[in-house]
């Protein structure tokens, strides 16, 4: 994996200042379909900030379909201010409904595990933001998870830091398999509903 930021901060990562989606569009023709993950705990104020910053931009990009699982916090926000924008809001909620946030949403799948409905949201996005709690990869974390199922499928990951600077993850030729689909239309399962 190889990651990029804008490359302003000292850590390597873009402040929340700075824009992340041209780098982005540099790499990928368009993207329709993005997936969100995030922590159930709160985000930061920097966090949200920034959040918001990546959402506008991948919207303003062409993005249509977020794609996400459905929880409080982190991906209740994302739904919130994706629809906001006129996005389309397709749910892959869990199975348990303790952390749910019920929001309302253009399609949902059936609930299913966790760990199902985070392989889900990869399979159906073109380009996955992560919110995660922490800095340092954990094992035992669903939004930790998800991004190991995107490294995997070879997915750009856009990473938004409890400090509310961002970067991008970028595999190797990540977009080269993917480049061909169409990435503005409904996909399986992204049907509206009542």
């Amino acid at each position: 994996m190889e990651e990029v930021s804008n490359g302003r901060s000292p850590s390597g990562r873009a402040t929340a200042a700075e824009p992340v989606v041209s780098a982005l569009r540099d790499g990928i023709p368009s993207v329709g379909h993005m997936g969100v993950t995030g922590s159930s705990m709160p985000l930061t104020a920097a966090q949200k900030r920034a959040a918001t910053g990546v959402l506008v931009d991948l919207r303003a990009g062409g993005a249509v379909w977020q794609h996400n699982g459905d929880c409080i916090n982190a991906d209740a926000h994302a739904g919130h201010a994706w629809k906001a924008m006129g996005g389309k809001l397709h749910l892959h909620p869990p199975t348990h409904d303790a952390k749910r946030a019920f929001q309302f949403a253009h399609a949902s799948d059936s609930p299913r595990p966790y760990l199902d409905r985070n392989s889900d949201i990869v399979e159906a996005s073109d380009v996955l933001v992560a919110m995660p709690k922490e800095f340092n990869e954990e094992l035992r974390s669903g939004t930790w998870a998800t991004v190991r199922r995107a490294r995997k499928r070879k997915l750009p990951i856009i990473f938004v830091w409890p400090d509310g600077s961002t970067s991008i993850e970028w595999p190797a030729q990540a977009m080269d398999a993917r480049s061909a689909e169409t990435t503005g239309s409904a996909r399986k399962g992204d049907s509206a509903v009542a």
